[in-house]
């Protein structure tokens, strides 16, 4: 099963003007969560915690595809249906460490 923020991400990023309105976002913002901490469901995030999770998980989208091309964020999404572990499917089809690129997703821009 794919992360939320993988699949918000995708969505954010893929509509018109949403890697423009994450990138102010998350400019704006103090702060931002882990990758691993929105794995599930941004309901109960506060309101301006739900825009910074959506704004930054669209640019972690964005930096996957600039990193190894969308074809690679589909076959994650392949491997995933079909069952396989996030952490080693991420690292099989990104070509780096789950826990590398949410430490380098935290100054994405």
């Amino acid at each position: 099963m794919a992360p939320v923020w993988l699949n918000e991400g995708l969505a954010t990023a893929l509509e018109p003007g949403g890697l423009d309105g994450a990138s102010a976002t998350v400019a704006s913002a103090s702060g931002r969560p882990s990758l691993r901490a929105l794995h599930g469901s941004f309901t109960g995030l506060p309101g301006v915690g739900a825009s910074i999770a959506y704004a930054h998980s669209a640019l972690a989208v964005d930096r996957m595809i600039g990193l190894r091309g969308a074809s690679a964020v589909v076959l994650l999404l392949k491997d995933l249906a079909q069952g396989a572990a996030f952490d080693s499917a991420f690292h099989q089809r990104i070509a780096v460490r789950y826990d590398e690129f949410d430490r380098m997703a935290k100054n994405l821009r």
